[in-house]
């Protein structure tokens, strides 16, 4: 009967987490970045992403900086953190030199870029291992 669900479903309501089962999101949750934007990165990224896209002008583009977080500026030098060590090599090989360039002319001659992903790898360590 229709009461009876209602009576079910104000039960679960009532023990939320009871059932880890009935928490789709829980899941989810952990492939957010460890690392939340920084604002003075995002002010330096937000601009510098707008003209490499322009300039580069494909579809795929922003595919590859989709879980992308600007999470520092310091020294003048950007760190971008992304999701896995794919698309680490895939953004310093295809974008890394046009990236580099856009930030030198936005930010200054000193700017650098620093790519970091997850399993602890940075573009610093991947371009000396060259």
């Amino acid at each position: 009967s229709p009461s009876s669900l209602l009576a079910t479903d104000d039960h679960d309501q009532a023990a939320p987490g009871a059932d880890p089962k009935h928490l789709p999101g829980t899941v989810e949750t952990e492939l957010l970045p460890p690392s939340i934007a920084d604002s003075r990165a995002k002010a330096v990224w937000d601009p510098l992403l707008k003209e490499v896209s322009q300039q580069i002008n494909t579809p795929s583009l922003l595919v590859w900086f989709e879980g992308t977080v600007p999470t520092a500026f310091e020294n003048s030098t950007l760190v971008l953190w992304v999701p896995n060590h794919f698309a680490l090599e895939y953004i310093e090989t295809r974008f890394g030199e046009l990236i580099r360039k856009v930030l030198k002319e936005q930010v200054g001659a000193d700017a650098d870029l620093l790519v970091q992903a997850p399993d602890s790898s940075s573009s610093i360590n991947s371009t000396r291992s060259r």
